[in-house]
Formats: C-alpha cells, sequence, structure tokens
C-alpha cells in the first residue's frame, strides 16, 4: 500500500514516550498526525489516507499544486 509499519515496545522506554509527548497508548502516528486510544479500522484508514494521499499527488504533480486555492 506504499507505508512502512513500525511496531514499538515501549515496555523498557518510557522517556520516548515523555520525548514524544504521549500521555496515553496505544498510539498510531502517520506523519504528524496522531490517533492516541484505541481507534476503528475506519480511522486509522482515514489517519493513513488523509496523510499519504496529498503526499502522493504532491510527488506526482512536481512543482505544480494539485490542490485548488
Amino acid at each position: 500500500m506504499g507505508f512502512d509499519v513500525e511496531e514499538v515496545d515501549l515496555t523498557l522506554k518510557p522517556d520516548l514516550l515523555v520525548a514524544k509527548g504521549i500521555r496515553a497508548v496505544p498510539v498510531v502516528a502517520a506523519g504528524e498526525q496522531r490517533l492516541v486510544g484505541h481507534a476503528t479500522s475506519e480511522q486509522r484508514a482515514a489517519l493513513i489516507r488523509d496523510v499519504l494521499v496529498p503526499t502522493r499527488l504532491t510527488a506526482l504533480a512536481g512543482s505544480r499544486s494539485v490542490y485548488p486555492s
């Protein structure tokens, strides 16, 4: 589907949570956006779609924007 999934075991890494400002788990992150807590498949798919689709469209368009101003 064009993205990588990374699973991070935080058992012995509470400092990582603090550094990223995460106050609850589980967390699903895509780009700069996060879903905190339990999320449905639809919510996770929407997060991924909202981050990946604009990125791909911009890459396909090169230097010109494909979004209306």
